[in-house]
């Protein structure tokens, strides 16, 4: 992992326009140098240091756990998620955190930038912008995981280009097996999306994906028994 997507992801976190934040890093053994350079990058930003908290495993465990740890430890009502490799556009909180409590969601869930070999891409969700009601639209609920064919997600299945309710997503996270190392962010996503009232649906795109073939998603070896585990975790909180 490259130090200076590190250096950009911190910088990305501590220059947000919304100041009253909480920001959790959860150092999973990595035997690089990114704690390092997240405290050198934070000595820059004199005002986020009581907000900043660095947490150590003593062992890896994989980043289901690690952010499941964050989850637990966090003391805000909401949640966002940022992987270390990627970074956000200084406004995407604030603006995430306006949608949940004028649309009075439960989860907003945004478009995302993919980035890859100087090109970028804007993505976003299968649907319409605006307000769904979970418990009561048929067309969201029968398509939110898979739009028309099976290829198409309704709602993409990555945590970091949502915004949650702190308590909706730890109720969910509580379900989810430590064994698993992949995929287990969709299963989490789906499971949220199930218990949540009202979720918003915005195309404007906030969070900066950087691909690479070597990432955990495009490894050719993947860990399918996990990607099996995390879609059993989901059919049996639907049961």
């Amino acid at each position: 992992m490259c130090i200076r997507d590190r250096e950009k992801c911190a910088i990305s976190l501590f220059e947000q326009t919304y100041s009253n934040l909480e920001i959790l890093f959860i150092n999973d053994c990595t035997p690089d140098k990114s704690v390092e350079i997240i405290n050198k990058t934070l000595e820059k930003y004199p005002h986020r240091k009581a907000q900043v908290k660095i947490y150590n495993q003593p062992v890896n465990k994989g980043c289901p756990t690690a952010r499941n740890l964050a989850v637990q430890i966090a003391t805000g009502d909401f949640i966002l998620f940022v992987d270390g490799d990627d970074y956000i556009d200084s406004n995407m909180f604030a603006e995430l955190y306006h949608l949940i409590n004028k649309k009075e969601a439960d989860i907003v869930s945004s478009g995302w930038k993919r980035e890859y070999r100087g090109s970028e891409a804007v993505l976003y969700d299968n649907f319409q912008e605006g307000v769904y009601d979970c418990n009561t639209s048929n067309y969201f609920f029968e398509r939110f995981m898979c739009f028309e064919i099976y290829e198409n997600q309704g709602i993409n299945g990555s945590l970091c280009t949502k915004l949650f309710k702190k308590d909706l997503i730890k109720s969910n996270y509580l379900r989810i097996s430590d064994d698993i190392r992949m995929c287990e962010d969709a299963a989490l996503v789906y499971m949220c999306c199930m218990d949540a009232n009202k979720i918003y649906i915005t195309h404007n795109g906030y969070y900066h994906y950087q691909m690479r073939m070597e990432s955990c998603m495009h490894n050719s070896k993947k860990n399918y028994l996990g990607i099996i585990a995390a879609w059993n975790c989901l059919l049996y909180t639907s049961d």
